[in-house]
């Protein structure tokens, strides 16, 4: 065990829990602006996070988180149906 193997861990800990937070407040923020404009949203479950009509929406919270494997198999079996947004994609 080194030196700052604990430091380390401790500082991948910390980094989860800001994306995680980062991740919910995207999320919050896209329930409140579809809702404010009379949309109904709907939480959905694997594959994407929410659903408003017959699209399906996956919020990511930065410009270069990838899909996961389960997400890429949804968007392409509901082909024109499925939407991601990026952080300023709907304001």
């Amino acid at each position: 065990m080194g030196l700052f193997d604990g430091w380390k861990k401790q500082k991948k800990r910390e980094t989860l829990s800001v994306s995680r937070f980062r991740g919910q407040a995207q999320e919050d923020e896209f329930v409140a602006f579809n809702t404010f404009q009379g949309k109904a949203v709907k939480r959905t479950g694997r594959g994407s996070d929410y659903k408003i009509g017959k699209t399906y929406y996956e919020i990511k919270s930065s410009r270069t988180a990838p899909l996961s494997r389960l997400q890429k198999r949804t968007r392409k079996r509901l082909k024109g149906r499925y939407k991601v947004v990026r952080p300023d994609n709907y304001w």
